[in-house]
């Protein structure tokens, strides 16, 4: 099976039915049709070929013979044919990481229409049906393979829906989406492109284009921030299309097998009718609620219920389903494990423990750290929040309380995060390209969309708070509209993610309350989970001695580019070694902060008595002076302290810091930049900042009197340099180009990257 690059979903034993192969899309469907649910005929291309793709820049020759061989296969069982003009095949060409990428990579759907095949359909199956199809192919095409901006289309849409006075797409006419075809290929013809009528060029340019969008700068910062291999590619799955635009009786949809928000049994999701089902997942439609789909259709809603509680309990998980219904038949297309709270794993974990199915250690293994340090987040003071002017209010996507300043684009929450503000991001929706600024924002608002657009499922994953579908709302660039009134950018307002409340003004913070379950979960913690939350004993002393700063950031710098470009055995041994590397050194700057944070601490001690501090902030305070005993403010006394307390321990450490810090101090101490200091590993340590990302930003991290190396004689180095790498490594791509102006700048580097280099470099692949 080594040299089988497309794979039908009922062949290849074992390890082609890893994600590593197939993609985590590819592999559900092989579960789902073991399990006999009705699932569309499709095949997976390897992400084996994505590899090759990224080395060479184009499609393996035996890829040509064993594509034409699964379309063959896929022809036959739906008992369709790609490209005919009489009963026509439609195909969805996806992307399938081996891991859950939600909307970071590019989908193409109703593949295989062109001017001749649209009209075939349209005597089959109708034509509003046909040419609404081809409409979402045109724009998807010009979008994703062509390289257009989605705004043309975007605009072209909304004119049609004004001359037809309708609001929504299934409302408009067959008359107005014939002539909204040919207004978007005068659209792709104004750019200078050509929409191919050869269906067959269709299927290759969209397997181009979903593989080329593994590199796309979204799906880059996504898997950075999630640490995700940059060398694993990958997989293409090319699928049978069905139809929830069909007609009335049609529609689509995402449900839960389990509430993903509170770790509730009980089915938890939505429902669109006559929609495709990029409709829900990119939320440029407000769904109905899923019980809305018992009313609808009975039956489907009892066939769909049966099939997400097998699928939970074949995966052991809560399950992440989607579905569409064509013309009341239920098909399942995907099933992957559900972005899910902290307070939602950590009821699974219970339910699970109770029900006999884990025993108490392995509930606890399946709750990550990071989700045990945000168990006890939080919220907004009852009393408080009661009295607040509520500005707009919505669905309650994802668990916390957060308040911060409104910005309105994705780029100005990166700019105002990086000056050391807390922003509130607000959008009408969002799409992968908004990852950045979801990534440095405390919270999450947007018009359109429901608990599972892509919003709520990666607001769920990074552990921020989200409200969706605020229909009051209206979002524009500077500014953001409600019933209530109107905010500008950089308004403070409070987010409630539990509630789905968005507030005018700061409202003062109290502390979690816990569910039973949660309690219960903490309780078992306690007595079987040593060891659960990683410790950070590392040797300051070793490291205040021999590190040398300067060399460190070139092996950092040179490795990780090298990493990104190596293919092969070697690239597996760079990723190992660099992942080491960036471990240790986001470590060490870990440790290098809360040194300098502790310090300030220690100088802002004698302020406190001329200084007015708000509640939260003497509440901080307290808590700071209680648990860490500030005495002699070394780093020894601090190696102690960050050598024996847990994660969560340490990331509430920095959250109380950022608090104190953030109250005007006067002259000389405290204020934004020491907040932004404490910002940084509370944010690194919390697993919102990958290791790359944080080191980066600490270099470029500065304190009331200057940059915040050379603070402390535990790191000691050339600062000039130290930002000179920086902007180098910021500037150059090129591995061969960076390690030269590297050298250039200083001249040392490890003989582990030098020699991987070298062997890189004498295998061409830089």
């Amino acid at each position: 099976m080594a040299s089988q690059l497309v794979l039908l979903l009922n062949e290849g034993p074992g390890k082609t039915r890893d994600p590593a192969v197939r993609g985590g899309k590819g592999a559900s469907l092989v579960e789902l049709v073991e399990l006999g649910l009705a699932v569309p005929a499709a095949f997976t291309i390897s992400t084996s070929v994505a590899r090759a793709f990224a080395q060479e820049g184009k499609l393996p020759k035996r890829l040509t013979w064993q594509l034409d061989r699964a379309i063959k296969a896929i022809e036959a069982e739906s008992e369709k044919s790609l490209g005919a003009i009489k009963n026509p095949l439609l195909v969805s060409i996806r992307s399938g990481a081996a891991v859950s990428m939600p909307g970071m990579m590019d989908t193409i759907l109703n593949v295989g229409l062109n001017d001749l095949t649209v009209e075939s359909v349209a005597e089959q199956f109708g034509e509003r049906f046909a040419f609404d199809s081809y409409r979402r192919l045109l724009s998807m095409f010009g979008q994703t393979v062509l390289g257009l901006e989605k705004q043309s289309f975007a605009e072209a849409l909304t004119v049609t829906k004004s001359l037809e006075n309708v609001e929504e797409d299934r409302q408009l006419s067959t008359i107005a989406l014939r002539a909204l075809c040919e207004v978007y290929k005068e659209i792709i013809a104004a750019a200078g492109k050509v929409f191919p009528q050869d269906v067959f060029e269709q299927l290759t340019l969209s397997i181009f284009a979903v593989l080329q969008s593994w590199n796309s700068p979204r799906a880059v910062v996504y898997r950075e921030s999630q640490n995700i291999p940059h060398w694993w590619g990958t997989a293409v799955t090319v699928q049978c299309m069905v139809f929830g635009n069909r007609s009335e009786d049609s529609g689509t949809g995402v449900v839960f097998s389990r509430n993903p928000v509170t770790g509730e049994p009980g089915m938890y999701g939505e429902f669109l009718p006559n929609a495709q089902g990029e409709d829900v997942v990119a939320g440029i439609r407000t769904p109905i609620n899923i019980d809305a789909l018992r009313v609808w259709n009975n039956r489907v809603y009892v066939e769909l219920e049966a099939a997400v509680q097998a699928l939970e309990a074949h995966f052991n998980d809560i399950v992440d389903v989607e579905y569409t219904v064509e013309q009341g038949k239920l098909f399942i297309l995907q099933c992957r494990s559900a972005k899910r709270t902290a307070q939602a794993a950590a009821t699974f974990a219970v339910h699970s423990a109770w029900q006999g199915r884990w025993n108490r250690r392995e509930a606890i293994e399946r709750v990550t750290a990071e989700q045990v340090s945000q168990l006890t987040r939080r919220g907004f003071k009852a009393d408080c929040a009661e009295t607040a002017p509520l500005f707009t209010a919505g669905l309650p996507a994802s668990p916390g309380a957060a308040v911060g300043k409104a910005v309105f684009t994705s780029e100005k929450a990166v700019a105002l995060a990086n000056a050391g503000e807390n922003v509130i991001l607000i959008r009408p929706d969002t799409s992968p390209d908004d990852l950045p600024g979801m990534l440095v924002s405390r919270a999450l608002v947007t018009h359109d969309g429901g608990t599972t657009s892509h919003a709520a499922v990666v607001a769920r994953g990074l552990g921020i708070p989200a409200v969706v579908g605020c229909l009051s709302l209206r979002a524009e660039r500077h500014a953001a509209q409600s019933d209530a009134g109107i905010i500008k950018e950089g308004d403070i307002v409070a987010v409630d993610g539990t509630t789905g409340k968005v507030f005018l003004g700061e409202i003062p913070y109290t502390e979690a309350i816990l569910t039973n379950e949660v309690k219960t979960f903490l309780t078992w913690l306690k007595r079987f989970g040593a060891g659960k939350m990683p410790q950070a004993k590392i040797d300051f002393a070793a490291f205040s001695k021999e590190l040398d700063p300067n060399t460190a950031l070139n092996d950092f710098y040179i490795i990780d580019a090298m990493a990104q470009a190596a293919t092969g055995n070697l690239s597996a041994e760079i990723v190992k070694l660099r992942s080491t590397m960036h471990s240790k050194m986001a470590e060490v700057f870990a440790c290098y902060l809360m040194v300098a944070v502790i310090s300030e601490l220690g100088f802002t001690e004698s302020e406190t008595r001329h200084s007015k501090l708000s509640t939260a902030q003497q509440e901080a305070w307290t808590n700071l002076k209680g648990w860490l005993k500030i005495s002699a403010y070394s780093y020894q006394d601090s190696m102690t302290i960050m050598a024996t307390t847990s994660l969560s321990e340490q990331i509430e450490f920095f959250r109380q810091a950022e608090c104190v810090f953030s109250a005007n101090w006067g002259v000389g101490y405290g204020g934004p930049k020491w907040a932004a200091i404490a910002r940084a590993p509370l944010e690194f340590l919390s697993g919102r900042l990958n290791h790359t990302a944080f080191v980066d930003h600490v270099f470029d991290l500065k304190h009331n009197g200057g940059p915040v190396f050379g603070k402390h004689e535990m790191i000691s180095g050339d600062m000039h340099t130290l930002h000179a790498q920086l902007n180098i490594k910021k500037s150059t791509t090129s591995v061969n180009d960076l390690h030269t102006k590297l050298l250039k700048m200083h001249s040392a580097i490890s003989t582990e990257v030098s020699s991987l280099y070298e062997r890189g470099r004498q295998q061409g692949l830089w």
